[in-house]
């Protein structure tokens, strides 16, 4: 295989990332699924468990992202 063909590949990788297929998929599926059973009093949910699709997702990451803030500002506290 000629250079230029790998380089291709690896730049064709780069720019099209493979795509995570729950993320991208199923969760918007699920959200909107919820939704249009709630709004037609199929289930008689809270929203709080309609949304959860959206929000468990959104919390890990807020949580991740906290916890990254307390650890850098520790280091900088404890930064001899």
């Amino acid at each position: 295989m000629s250079k230029q063909k790998i380089k291709d590949i690896k730049n064709e990788e780069l720019f099209n990332p493979p795509q995570n297929t729950v993320t991208n998929n199923i969760l918007p599926a699920l959200q909107i699924t919820f939704i249009i059973l709630k709004l037609l009093k199929v289930i008689n949910w809270s929203w709080w468990w309609v949304f959860s699709p959206t929000l468990i997702p959104l919390g890990i990451v807020f949580v991740i992202l906290l916890v990254a803030l307390f650890l850098t500002v520790v280091n900088e506290i404890f930064r001899v």
